[in-house]
């Protein structure tokens, strides 16, 4: 108690020594020299004043560390925001597009075995014609096969993003 009280009163001693020489028209400009300067520096230079002066220093630092602090805060509450927003607008388009494959390849859509009976085809060009047409068409249906595999592989990962934002849809 009894230092910051001194350091008090070392602080308006000097504070009094500089107003009564700016008072009296003795000013460290206008005083007798360097000495002048000493003294009034010595006063105001104690331990005490020094110790405050880092003091205010530190806490000066130490406040704009925490306006950064909570700065990154709020861009990572923002940015974590935004991926919710994007994560979520990809789960609803994915959604949408699982939808579509599946009323695209449900079961209830019967698909004959070929296009075109080749029986009806009367030339040869046009037979050939008709296999490739037909075989383009067996690659087709092999192809919905894979995709209705992968409508599985979406399913899980929809329920993998569902767990992971923590949604109960």
């Amino acid at each position: 108690m009894e230092g910051s009280h001194g350091h008090a009163d070392n602080m308006q001693m000097g504070r009094n020594q500089i107003q009564s020489n700016e008072a009296s028209g003795n000013t460290p400009a206008t005083n007798a020299g360097p000495e002048m300067w000493r003294e009034d520096l010595s006063a105001l230079l104690t331990p005490q004043s020094i110790q405050e002066v880092t003091r205010m220093n530190r806490r000066k630092r130490n406040r704009e560390a925490a306006r950064r602090s909570r700065q990154r805060q709020k861009d990572q509450v923002h940015n974590l925001m935004d991926d919710e927003k994007r994560l979520l607008d990809r789960r609803e388009h994915l959604m949408q597009e699982l939808e579509e494959w599946r009323m695209v390849n449900s079961g209830a859509l019967k698909l004959p075995k070929q296009i075109i009976n080749i029986d009806e085809v009367f030339s040869d060009s046009e037979i050939e014609i008709a296999e490739i047409i037909n075989n383009l068409y067996s690659i087709t249906i092999a192809t919905s096969n894979i995709i209705v595999q992968m409508q599985l592989h979406l399913d899980y990962i929809i329920e993998s993003l569902d767990i992971i934002l923590g949604n109960d849809t």
